[in-house]
């Protein structure tokens, strides 16, 4: 493959490990997008709860819908990583402002530090020093 694109795998396994979370990750993301932007009743009444209307959940949901079909293209893993971890971390800020259980917030995180994982290893060769 192209070493613009790849970055080189110490083996094969880990190549294919990551590329499978990033799977795993990008289909979470498009299965949370769906909620939000078929209006599902709980998804609409957390951004409520937060303050936020109609169109901010949409613009979610569509940035959600969009960065994890990326994540599911090896080539554009990273840009569609890259965002995702800002848009968790955001929804950490939200959580934590809001007084919520920690268990939101700690969820957020962790799909946080994922999404960074694997900007960091799908990252561009022009990123890599």
């Amino acid at each position: 493959m192209n070493s613009l694109f790849f970055r080189p795998a110490t083996s094969s396994l880990t190549l294919k490990a990551m590329s499978l979370l990033a799977i795993l990750v990008g289909a979470f993301y498009i299965f949370l997008a769906v909620k939000n932007l078929r209006g599902d009743p709980q998804m609409i009444s957390d951004y409520q709860r937060w303050g936020c209307g109609e169109s901010v959940r949409l613009l979610v949901g569509v940035a959600q819908l969009s960065f994890g079909l990326l994540l599911c293209c090896r080539p554009l893993c990273f840009w569609g990583a890259l965002p995702l971890a800002l848009m968790m971390l955001g929804a950490v800020w939200i959580h934590v402002r809001h007084d919520q259980q920690p268990r939101t917030w700690v969820a957020a995180a962790v799909f946080c530090l994922l999404c960074l994982s694997l900007a960091a290893y799908f990252r561009p060769a022009l990123l890599r020093s």
